[in-house]
């Protein structure tokens, strides 16, 4: 039963769905597998499933800004919108980005707590319909308008953020294009988040 549950884990970990994983566990026992082997593994199956889909949030746990996921949906919106306005997307909208450098010997968290700072300065800088998402535990994205994307602004975050970051380098900071693609741009957004 234990091997029944590891491998209802792992396939749900791996995206397979339940009917392949009674598939594997019948042909296993050669057709006819014990009641507890069966309900070990879909319970495990299930049991993941459900850790993964709590996972799945619409806004950052730490910061409260918008998840990944999230911000996927948005770049969804908003190629939808260029598409319908047969506009390009990239002469819409761009992505800011802020790549935060760890200082050395930073904390789990002095990291955090410097989050929660550029979390805020980003909120304040721009506290409109922007999507300000945080991808991972150093990269942050704001969704923007182009024309709300100028020096000035870009000025304004870079000196902000670098009032949060007292003793540690500089964060990078760059505005990022579109592609006219949503697949494209999701991949952008993928890539910036390792």
């Amino acid at each position: 039963m234990a091997v029944a549950h590891e491998v209802g884990a792992s396939a749900a970990d791996q995206g397979a769905p339940l009917h392949e994983v009674l598939d594997l566990v019948e042909q296993a026992y050669g057709g006819s597998p014990r009641h507890q082997v069966v309900r070990a593994a879909s319970l495990a199956w299930s049991e993941r499933v459900t850790e993964h889909a709590h996972g799945i949030t619409c806004e950052d746990e730490l910061t409260t800004l918008a998840s990944p996921h999230h911000l996927r949906s948005r770049l969804g919106e908003i190629h939808r919108e260029a598409d319908m306005a047969g506009v390009r997307v990239a002469d819409t909208h761009v992505l800011v980005g802020v790549k935060l450098v760890a200082g050395p010997g930073a904390s789990s968290l002095e990291r955090a707590l410097h989050a929660l700072e550029v979390a805020e300065v980003l909120r304040e800088v721009f506290p409109g319909e922007e999507t300000i998402a945080r991808i991972n535990e150093r990269c942050f994205v704001v969704l923007v308008r182009r024309e709300r994307a100028d020096a000035m602004t870009l000025a304004l975050v870079r000196l902000l953020v670098q009032r949060t970051s007292a003793g540690v380098p500089s964060p990078r900071l760059w505005v990022e294009e579109l592609p006219g693609d949503y697949e494209d741009s999701v991949r952008v957004v993928a890539e910036l988040s390792t």
